[in-house]
């Protein structure tokens, strides 16, 4: 059984130290309902993705902006968009999140060594070929890991990933986006390829298995 996550550090804020500050605790929930909203900017696909209704969606925005003291989003009944301070905050908030998320992750897979499942998508037979060798030599360092290799339309390849149920993606052209990392296989002959992965979730195994294909990929190309 894989170990339960590691809980997230609650920030708190002493009102009795700064008066004027934040009163409370931010709480991770509110932080990542509020990063998903500012990449989504959409009640029904935010509250899709954190897996809770759009009313709970909405009243943990509404319970930020309370503790902020100001709106983070301009919302009317066709369009949700960032305020000044909301794209503040999400410029200011989000590297730092993603930074304590790896480092999270990092952390859990040293303390247990490579194991468990790990989920690989591809696009196209040739890229499926490509992505089998990978995990093969992926298997071969590293044999308590359980790679499953599966399929995947181009339009579900950014969504698969948000959605947790891949990892990785090896993708044949760049995609670019929130929390997504783009990593082309550079002089490497034919292949025009590159993984995609959560920035937010980028854990040792992530680095080897995208290691491996690099080196694959130039082998191919040589």
């Amino acid at each position: 059984m894989s170990p339960e996550p590691l809980p997230f550090p609650t920030f708190h804020y002493g009102c009795d130290e700064v008066a004027d500050g934040i009163e409370g605790f931010v709480e991770r929930y509110e932080i990542e309902t509020f990063l998903v909203l500012a990449e989504e900017l959409h009640f029904a696909r935010a509250a899709a993705r954190l897996r809770v209704s759009s009313g709970r969606v909405s009243q943990t925005v509404q319970k930020l902006e309370r503790r902020i003291g100001a709106a983070l989003f301009d919302r009317t009944s066709r369009r949700v968009a960032l305020t000044a301070i909301g794209v503040q905050f999400d410029r200011e908030l989000r590297p730092g999140y993603m930074q304590v998320q790896s480092a999270l992750e990092s952390a859990v897979e040293a303390a247990r060594g490579f194991e468990g499942t790990f989920r690989v998508g591809y696009l196209g037979a040739a890229a499926g070929e490509f992505t089998l060798r990978v995990a093969q030599e992926f298997r071969t360092e590293y044999p308590a890991v359980d790679v499953y290799v599966h399929e995947l339309q181009t339009h579900e390849s950014v969504h698969c990933l948000h959605d947790g149920t891949t990892d990785m993606v090896l993708n044949t052209q760049p995609i670019s986006g929130p929390d997504i990392v783009y990593a082309p296989f550079r002089d490497a002959g034919p292949l025009n390829w590159g993984f995609l992965w959560r920035a937010s979730h980028e854990t040792a195994r992530i680095r080897a298995f995208n290691d491996i294909g690099v080196r694959l990929s130039q082998e191919l190309g040589a």
